[in-house]
């Protein structure tokens, strides 16, 4: 079983639960992803949320109670987060964004965090995840700077540029 919190009018799929904090006619299942999660402990194989993250006022509650219902699993990733880049207008432009995130936000997930960074209160964390992979977009005026023969030049210009990037796709492993 796989988990979409966030679904809103998600079309409903064979095998997702689609979960969000308002009901609604394709949501199965109405919870606050920063409180318990009404499911089983270990029941789902694979959460997907999009846009969600930097709405939530607690984002350590989410991380544990995905950690707690996400079953042990063999596959490269099971949790999929889309959200948009912090230093970005996406980011910044919409005032229910609680937080901004960046791709290195998620470290702090990461077993041995605490010992990397000499932090002692990094020391509490109990719901480790990998981070697998990020992928950042780029705003789709300035991917002509990716292009073969000047890729070499824009891969040194994008990072400098405000809203070059535009959201994140967050891979991580329990």
């Amino acid at each position: 079983m796989e988990l979409n919190i966030g679904a809103g009018e998600s079309p409903k799929k064979a095998g997702i639960i689609n979960a969000d904090l308002y009901p609604g006619s394709n949501v199965d299942v109405v919870f606050d992803a920063c409180r318990t999660w009404p499911l089983k402990t270990g029941c789902v194989s694979r959460i997907q949320s999009d846009h969600v993250l930097e709405h939530l006022h607690d984002p350590a509650s989410f991380f544990r109670e995905a950690w707690r219902v996400l079953k042990p699993s063999g596959k490269p990733y099971n949790i999929v987060l889309s959200l948009p880049y912090g230093m970005s207008d996406e980011g910044f432009g919409d005032p229910t964004h609680i937080r901004q995130y960046l791709p290195q936000t998620f470290c702090a997930l990461q077993p041995g965090y605490a010992q990397a960074v000499r932090n002692s209160q990094h020391e509490a964390w109990n719901a480790p995840f990998e981070v697998v992979a990020v992928y950042i977009r780029i705003h789709s005026s300035l991917r002509w700077l990716l292009k073969p023969g000047i890729r070499w030049l824009g891969l040194k210009i994008v990072p400098f540029l405000w809203n070059a990037f535009t959201e994140l796709r967050v891979y991580l492993k329990t």
